[in-house]
């Protein structure tokens, strides 16, 4: 299985043994050190960051929420008006389970004029949240921030939007959007600078371009109960 031979265990890697002390007191002070240092960098609430890391640290709390907003943030490029983006937001809140923060509670009773402030100030933190994760609309354009972050010596994974498809021919779109990140990203990269801590390991060579599939988004039919069937469907 060609797939999982990066992971098989090697005994000529050439690593340090797991129980070696002054390696494992060498992770603990680089540890210390890069939590002290994050422990510096805090934003004011005036900063449109702070709000963007305020809904992912009320996200990571809190599953239900988490699930709701990530839901409502798939939709949310298809909301044309403040009265749209305020209606599913309160409807995606207002679901059983999810408890809104309480920052939150304000904006989901919002009326009136109100609907457009709420609506404006939940877009600003939204664009801004996503523009640390989404790198484009399509691969042409996510090409160039992909190419800052691995001159920077960052290395990347990159998937689509969404979570499963519903008929044959949303499957079609996304096996035809994965095929353009594949020709796309793969020419582009082989411009890029070197970068040897992120073309290899211990285990041999790295592509510079690395894909995210999801399994769901090439088959409608897609069902982990089951598994004989999806996989038929997906040859």
């Amino acid at each position: 299985m060609g797939l999982f031979s990066r992971f098989k265990r090697r005994t000529d890697s050439g690593l340090p043994p797991l129980d070696d002390a002054d390696l494992n007191a060498r992770i603990l002070t680089l540890g210390a050190a890069l939590l002290e240092e994050s422990r510096g960098h805090h934003k004011g609430m005036l900063s449109a960051s702070f709000w963007s890391d305020k809904l992912m640290d009320w996200a990571m709390k809190d599953p239900a929420f988490k699930v709701q907003l990530f839901r409502f943030i798939d939709c949310f490029p298809t909301l044309r008006t403040p009265e749209a983006v305020h209606a599913h937001f309160v409807d995606y809140m207002q679901q059983p389970g999810v408890q809104a923060p309480t920052g939150l509670g304000a904006g989901l009773k919002a009326g009136g004029l109100f609907k457009g402030t709420f609506a404006k100030t939940m877009s600003g933190r939204i664009e801004g949240m996503a523009g640390r994760f989404i790198a484009g609309e399509d691969a042409a354009s996510a090409a160039e921030k992909l190419k800052t972050l691995w001159a920077g010596g960052t290395a990347f994974s990159v998937d689509l939007l969404g979570e499963a498809c519903l008929s044959d021919d949303e499957a079609d779109a996304y096996q035809a959007r994965y095929l353009d990140l594949v020709s796309t990203l793969a020419a582009a990269a082989a411009d890029w600078p070197a970068q040897s801590v992120l073309e290899q390991d211990h285990l041999g060579a790295i592509p510079r371009v690395n894909l995210s599939v999801k399994v769901s988004a090439f088959a409608a039919q897609t069902d982990p109960v089951d598994t004989d069937g999806v996989i038929d469907a997906l040859m």
